[in-house]
């Protein structure tokens, strides 16, 4: 029988290389069937399976079994639509699972040189598919820098990143996060060429949160854990991060400075002062600049040259409202009573805090009505998870059968009423920092304390008790940890399985090299 045992000689490892790309495809037709092959041709997977392999995060088997003790305890076995709810949330904690095993095997079975190749040329070929969405934008718009572009009522502008989705064609910040782990990946490596190709895609996709969660990996990174070259290649990452902010994509530092200073309290934001001798200096200070700037030559009249009025229709957003937005619209006023906060006209709380900090407090304020439910949560799909939005039929983590729609009362009064008083609004409110997704979250609310401990047993110790001495597995496991604050990366099959591949690579190149 065919297996993916690899051929010697070879510079990649073609079974391989298939199985991160397509098991990273956003699409779930695409991920599930390559898992499955997997599980048929992997040598030795069964036996690993089915004997628990040590080698692999004891998180899964166990968060799977809290998964399956609150499907009983919460829902019993009576209700049909949670049934298929509870039953989805099983099959994704086993893929995950089994994803693990199956990249824990093929490090097992390939030498540390043909891993790495294979993962480079992975980098590479994201690289190459972020470079082809970017060279697309520009054919359409018929300009070089679409990060500036304010035709096409703002398309792009400052929304460009969201189009550099990569060889995953997931998200923009899945994008990012892919080539943050590259950069770490290939700086530890010093391979400078991919390192700063890896930087640069991480920068097109306009992940604010992935540039400043790199930023903090690179403080560590230059402190403790780099050589002289490395930190010459850090200092040269973080100068075309300046460069890109600086001139490529200026609104976006603008941004996300104004998101700042709203959340600031009123008593340290900069008011106007009312000392009359500043305002006398600053008076005296605008004519000298007037007279400074008036001078013109007389013997050579300054060229005119017509500028594009940005004001009108065609270089501002839309104000109209989107089709996904008129059916989070509908969904508000079919469910009005049920939901009072998202049917206010402003923001909760003004948009003084984020979103994301008022969906910890309402984990805290369900356990503090709730105390019976802290242990082991309120139970897969009842709280917060990809599979609790996508069971609302709303198609927002994608499709799901109309007759099996299924939404609890604590989600629908809790996070998705606070998802919908962003979303449901106009665009400048759909951030990340209002989404309330995040994995500690879901492991929280769902599985409570119990999930909460065996995260951190069983996953991130699992992890920390295998990187000592290996080369960049501790950064990337930061990366990872910060990752978790903004999406449900377990449901998704994507960056963790990329970063458990990665951290395994690195232990057995380091076991190799001793």
């Amino acid at each position: 029988m065919t297996t993916l045992a690899a051929r010697p000689g070879r510079r990649v490892d073609v079974p391989l290389l298939l199985f991160l790309i397509l098991l990273l495809d956003v699409r779930l037709p695409v991920k599930f069937p390559v898992l499955v092959i997997a599980c048929v041709l992997q040598p030795g997977f069964w036996k690993a399976f089915f004997r628990r392999d040590p080698k692999v995060p004891v998180f899964y088997p166990l968060i799977l079994g809290v998964a399956l003790l609150d499907w009983i305890l919460y829902q019993g076995l009576g209700n049909v639509r949670y049934d298929v709810v509870g039953a989805t949330a099983l099959i994704f904690w086993l893929a995950c699972w089994v994803a693990s095993t199956q990249v824990r095997l093929f490090t097992e079975r390939l030498d540390p040189a043909l891993l790495h190749r294979t993962l480079l040329v992975f980098f590479l070929c994201n690289a190459v598919v972020s470079l082809v969405n970017l060279v697309s934008i520009d054919w359409e718009i018929k300009a070089l820098n679409p990060y500036l572009y304010q035709g096409m009522y703002q398309k792009y502008f400052i929304r460009t990143g969201d189009y550099v989705k990569g060889l995953t064609f997931d998200t923009s910040i899945t994008n990012a996060l892919i080539n943050a782990f590259g950069v770490v990946y290939f700086l530890a490596r010093k391979q400078g060429w991919t390192m700063l190709l890896c930087m640069a895609c991480m920068l097109a996709t306009g992940s604010n949160f992935t540039n400043y969660l790199l930023l903090g990996v690179f403080a560590y990174l230059f402190i403790f854990k780099s050589d002289r070259e490395q930190k010459g290649g850090i200092a040269l990452c973080i100068l075309i991060g300046v460069v890109f902010l600086g001139k490529v994509s200026p609104q976006n530092q603008k941004y996300t400075a104004e998101v700042v200073n709203r959340w600031l309290p009123a008593q340290n934001k900069v008011t106007k002062t009312t000392d009359p001798d500043s305002a006398q200096k600053m008076q005296v200070w605008q004519q000298w600049n007037n007279i400074r700037f008036s001078y013109v030559n007389p013997w050579k009249p300054k060229p005119v040259i017509p500028a594009t009025d940005i004001n009108t229709p065609p270089y501002q957003s839309r104000a109209d409202t989107t089709e996904d937005q008129r059916t989070l619209i509908t969904f508000k006023e079919q469910n009005r009573a049920a939901l009072p906060l998202a049917d206010l006209s402003g923001l909760p709380e003004d948009g003084h805090r984020p979103g994301k900090l008022l969906a910890f407090e309402e984990i805290g304020q369900f356990f503090k009505t709730h105390p019976n439910r802290i242990m082991t949560g309120d139970g897969p799909g009842n709280f917060s998870s990809k599979l609790a939005f996508r069971a609302t039929g709303l198609e927002l983590y994608g499709k799901y059968p109309a007759s099996l729609i299924y939404i609890h009362p604590d989600f629908l009064h809790n996070h998705l009423q606070l998802f919908l008083s962003y979303f449901a609004k106009s665009k400048e409110n759909h951030s990340l920092i209002h989404s309330p997704d995040s994995v500690y979250g879901q492991l929280l609310g769902e599985y409570g304390l119990v999930g909460i401990g065996i995260f951190l047993v069983g996953y991130v110790a699992f992890f920390i008790a295998r990187i000592k001495g290996t080369a960049y597995s501790l950064p990337l496991l930061g990366i990872l940890l910060g990752a978790f604050f903004v999406g449900y990366w377990f449901e998704q099959l994507s960056i963790v399985v990329l970063f458990e591949l990665m951290v395994f690579v690195d232990r057995k190149t380091m076991l190799w090299k001793a």
